[in-house]
C-alpha cells in the first residue's frame, strides 16, 4: 500500500515528459480571439464571406447588363455566370465532392430567360453548396481529433519504452546508445544512426554510439556535424544513393528556455520517403535523449564534486576509505600484496603565509598532478588531508613500493610548483606500509601515517618504512 502514491507520482511524471517530448506542452497559444471563438466558427465566416461576395458580384453584373443593355447575348451571360459562380465557392470549397453537388443547379441557367430567375438559381447554388460546406465544419474537428489521437497512440509505446530504458541508462554513452537504437528500429533496419557527443565538454564530437551499417566518415559529414553543434539547427543533405540528417539533440528541461546542444543525431536514409510519417518520431526522440544527456551530465558533475576534491581533482578521504577497502581486501583473498604511500608536504603553511595560499593551492595540484603520473599499474591515489595525500599500490611488495616512495619524494623535490616564483620549493615527507593479511585499508593508512611522522622527526624530506 505504501507503493501506490509513488508508483502513481513516477506515472505522472512519465506523463508529463512525454507531452513535453512530443510537443503538447510547448505549443504556443492561438492568441485571445481562440480562447472565445471556437474553430468552427473562425472557419465559417470565410465561405459566408464567399457567398456575400459572390452574390453581390453576380447582382452587379446583371445591374449593368439590364440598365446599359451591354452587347452580351443569353448564352454569352450565362455562360460568364456560370464560369463566375463556379470559380468563387472553389477558394472555400477545397474541390470537395460533396459541396460541388450543391452547384449543380447552375445548369439551368442555360436554358431560363428572366434575369431575376438568373439570380435566384445561384444563390441556391450558393446555399446549397455553404450549407454543404458547413456540415463538412462541423464533422471534420471530430475527425482531425480521433486522426491525431490514434497518431499519438501509435507512437506512445515507442516513446514510453525509450522513457523506460533511458531512466536505466548510467552515462552518456548508454543513452547514447539507446537513441541510435530507437531510430533504427523506426524503419525495421533500413536506417543507421550515430550519436556524436563531445570528449570532456570539448569540440569537436565523437561518435559515441552506433546502429546499423555506416559509411566513414568523411570531410564533409565533420563539416555538417560542426555546422549543426555549433548553429543548433537541423541539416539534411544527399549523397549517393542516401538521404542524410543531422538533427540537434537539445537538453530542455526547463520550460522557457532555449536549452543547451548536446549531442548530434546523424541518420542515413536509404531513401527519402523511408521514415514516411514518422519525422515528429525522431524530432521526439532527439528532444528526449538531449534531456536525458543533459540528466546524465548533471548527475556525472554531482558524482564528481561527491566523491573528489574539488581543488586536486583526486579522491577524497571517503571515496578513498572506501575504495581502499575494496581493494585490500580483495588482495587478501586473492592472497597478493599491497602497500600504502603517505606523503605530508613540508612546511605548506609557511608558504601560505609568505607567498599566498594561491601559491600553495598550485603546490598541491603540482603534487597531485604527479601523483596521476606515477609509473604503477591500478595506482589509487587521494586526498587525505591539508597537505596529506595516500596512494594505494595494488599487488606491490614493501621493497617496490619503497622505491616507488623515493622516486615520488624526489620528483616532488626538484619540481616548479609555481611559475611565478620558479624559485620555491617544496619538500615531502613519505612513509610506507605494507598490508598485512590481518589488516584493513584504515589500519595499513594508521602504520604508513606513522612512518610519515618518523620521517618528519628525521628533519623532514625523508622517507620511512613502517615495521
Amino acid at each position: 500500500m505504501s507503493q501506490g502514491p509513488h508508483i502513481s507520482h513516477r506515472r505522472r511524471s512519465l506523463d508529463r515528459m512525454l507531452r513535453r517530448v512530443v510537443g503538447e506542452e510547448s505549443r504556443p497559444s492561438a492568441g485571445r480571439l481562440a480562447l472565445h471563438v471556437p474553430p468552427s466558427a473562425l472557419v465559417a465566416w470565410r465561405p459566408t464571406l464567399t457567398v456575400v461576395a459572390g452574390c453581390a458580384v453576380v447582382g452587379i453584373v446583371l445591374w449593368l447588363h439590364l440598365r446599359y443593355g451591354l452587347l452580351l447575348s443569353k448564352t454569352g451571360l450565362a455562360a460568364g455566370l456560370l464560369l463566375l459562380v463556379s470559380l468563387l465557392p472553389l477558394c472555400w470549397l477545397e474541390y470537395r465532392l460533396r459541396c460541388l453537388v450543391g452547384l449543380l443547379p447552375l445548369a439551368a441557367l442555360v436554358v431560363v430567360d428572366q434575369p431575376w430567375s438568373v439570380v435566384m438559381i445561384v444563390i441556391v447554388s450558393f446555399l446549397a453548396a455553404w450549407l454543404a460546406r458547413r456540415r463538412s465544419i462541423r464533422t471534420e474537428p471530430a475527425m482531425m481529433r480521433q486522426r491525431h489521437l490514434a497518431h499519438h497512440l501509435q507512437r506512445y509505446p515507442l516513446l514510453h519504452k525509450t522513457c523506460l530504458q533511458l531512466a536505466t541508462a548510467r552515462d552518456a554513452d548508454q543513452v547514447a546508445a539507446i537513441i541510435a537504437d530507437q531510430v533504427v528500429a523506426l524503419a525495421d533496419g533500413g536506417l543507421a544512426a550515430a550519436v556524436h557527443l563531445p570528449l570532456r565538454q570539448q569540440r569537436p564530437l565523437q561518435c559515441r554510439a552506433r546502429a546499423g551499417i555506416l559509411p566513414q566518415p568523411d570531410a564533409n559529414s565533420q563539416q555538417s556535424i560542426a555546422f549543426v553543434s555549433e548553429q543548433g539547427r537541423p541539416l539534411q543533405r544527399r549523397t549517393t544513393g542516401r538521404l542524410i540528417r543531422y538533427v540537434p539533440m537539445i537538453d530542455q528541461r526547463s520550460s522557457g528556455t532555449s536549452g543547451d546542444l548536446v549531442a548530434v543525431l546523424e541518420i542515413h536514409q536509404l531513401s527519402a520517403g523511408l521514415l514516411g510519417n514518422r519525422d515528429d518520431l525522431v524530432e521526439a526522440l532527439a528532444r528526449m535523449g538531449g534531456i536525458a544527456l543533459g540528466t546524465a551530465d548533471l548527475v556525472a558533475q554531482t558524482r564528481s564534486l561527491a566523491l573528489r576534491d574539488s581543488l586536486t581533482g583526486l579522491f577524497g578521504q571517503h571515496e578513498m576509505r572506501q575504495r581502499g577497502e575494496e581493494l585490500v581486501a580483495q588482495a587478501r583473498r586473492q592472497g597478493q600484496r599491497c602497500a600504502v604511500i603517505m606523503c605530508d608536504l613540508d612546511h605548506l603553511k609557511m608558504i601560505n603565509d609568505r607567498y599566498g595560499h594561491s601559491t600553495g593551492d598550485q603546490a598541491l595540484l603540482a603534487v597531485a598532478h604527479q601523483l596521476r603520473q606515477m609509473d604503477w599499474p591500478q595506482a589509487r591515489a587521494g586526498r587525505w588531508g591539508g597537505e596529506e595525500f595516500v596512494v594505494l599500490l595494488p599487488q606491490c611488495s614493501c621493497s617496490q613500493a619503497e622505491q616507488v616512495a623515493e622516486a615520488l619524494r624526489e620528483t616532488i623535490a626538484t619540481m616548479v610548483c609555481d611559475e611565478h616564483h620558479p624559485q620555491l620549493r617544496i619538500t615531502a615527507s613519505v612513509g610506507v606500509a605494507e598490508a598485512r593479511p590481518s589488516e584493513g585499508f584504515i589500519d595499513v593508512v594508521a602504520r604508513a601515517d606513522a612512518a610519515c611522522y618518523q620521517a618528519k622527526s628525521a628533519g623532514r624530506n625523508c622517507l620511512r618504512v613502517a615495521s
